[in-house]
């Protein structure tokens, strides 16, 4: 009777890791701990015009706007504060 025990229960096979999988970019989310943090990604608060305000894994370059705590050593300098406001290799200004 062991036998016939054990054939009913069944046990379905995943992959190693599935359960360990992160969130990626624009996925809904609660907490920055389930966004892949190694691609830049944290859990923000985004509010769009006449939509409701949702939860989503977004890049991110200031971890203050995160939901939660989040590894900073991946965060991505924001444009305007490494290359200037206004650099544009292509643009020169004409003065005179």
């Amino acid at each position: 009777m062991m036998t016939s025990s054990r054939q009913r229960q069944q046990k379905s096979c995943q992959p190693p890791g599935r359960d360990m999988m992160k969130k990626q970019y624009n996925d809904e989310c609660v907490t920055s701990s389930e966004c892949d943090a190694s691609h830049g990604l944290c859990c923000q608060l985004i509010k769009r015009h006449r939509m409701a305000p949702r939860r989503l894994c977004y890049y991110f370059s200031d971890p203050k706007s995160c939901i939660g705590s989040v590894d900073v050593t991946f965060a991505k300098p924001s444009p305007a504060v490494s290359s200037g406001a206004y650099s544009n290799r292509l643009f020169k200004a004409r003065i005179g």
